[in-house]
């Protein structure tokens, strides 16, 4: 009796394919297209500033660029908690007013200055850019690193006159 091979067409092999990811850490469709042309752009302004010669200094570039990314992802993610538990925190104060009466504005500005997402999800955020942040420093220094290697083999190699 044969195996079975799985999907055969297009659309059945595009619907498998994310089976099986645990992570995503490999993952290639992990920006949406606004990231995408975000990365694309800050890659090429770190082209220009860095001038990468070799593999490894476009490799490390674009974990800069990643890590960057990835960066800019989780400020966009804690915004939008700290703003989402504003607007739960308003809700819920209001929610069992039996007068029907509007809130006022002092009420609302006082729950949007003190209405914090859980501090579960501050920790998790707060451990992820610690992170990205070692790794963001990590790679700039790799790279500054063999740039200056770089510039002292170049400054070191004697003038020969054509």
């Amino acid at each position: 009796m044969a195996g079975r091979t799985g999907p055969t067409s297009a659309s059945g092999k595009a619907k498998v394919s994310g089976n099986a990811v645990k992570h995503g850490l490999r993952s290639n469709r992990w920006m949406s297209a606004d990231e995408q042309k975000g990365f694309d752009n800050l890659v090429a302004d770190l082209e220009l500033e860095y001038k990468p010669s070799t593999a490894t200094q476009r490799i490390l570039l674009e974990r800069i660029a990643m890590s960057t990314t990835k960066l800019r992802r989780l400020h966009l993610i804690e915004d939008a908690r700290f703003h989402n538990a504003r607007i739960d925190d308003v809700v819920n104060r209001f929610k069992f007013q039996s007068s029907g009466k509007k809130p006022e504005i002092e009420d609302i500005e006082r729950s949007e200055a003190s209405a914090l997402p859980p501090l579960a999800l501050l920790e998790t955020l707060s451990r992820y850019q610690t992170a990205l942040d070692r790794q963001l420093s990590k790679a700039i220094g790799e790279l500054m690193t063999l740039k200056a290697h770089e510039l002292a083999l170049i400054a070191a190699a004697p003038f020969v006159p054509l």
